[in-house]
């Protein structure tokens, strides 16, 4: 999704859909898109840029994902690399400041 003015609710409506990749930029999304997300399955790869509204505590909804295989995280200033250690060693995490 790209488009400044979108938020949870869109995510909302994609929550039924069987998607291999997710990607979110300069959203509004919040960590409740996160809990969204960590219903979806099918996710196999996750992008989020400059989506300010997500935190550390959001990225733990992903981290038990099964077939999660890649997550790129940057522009985020309120998650930490510290954060990004939820995820499973099978789970390629790419972080920017």
């Amino acid at each position: 999704m790209y488009c400044r003015d979108t938020t949870d609710v869109a995510t909302e409506y994609a929550a039924g859909l069987q998607l291999k990749t997710y990607y979110a930029g300069l959203t509004k999304i919040t960590d409740r898109s996160l809990e969204i997300l960590g219903r979806m399955l099918s996710l196999e790869s996750i992008e989020l840029y400059e989506t300010k509204g997500v935190t550390d505590a959001g990225l733990a909804y992903l981290a038990a994902l099964p077939r999660l295989r890649e997550i790129h995280l940057s522009g985020l200033p309120n998650v930490t690399f510290l954060g990004t250690g939820v995820f499973p060693a099978h789970v390629r995490v790419e972080y920017d400041v």
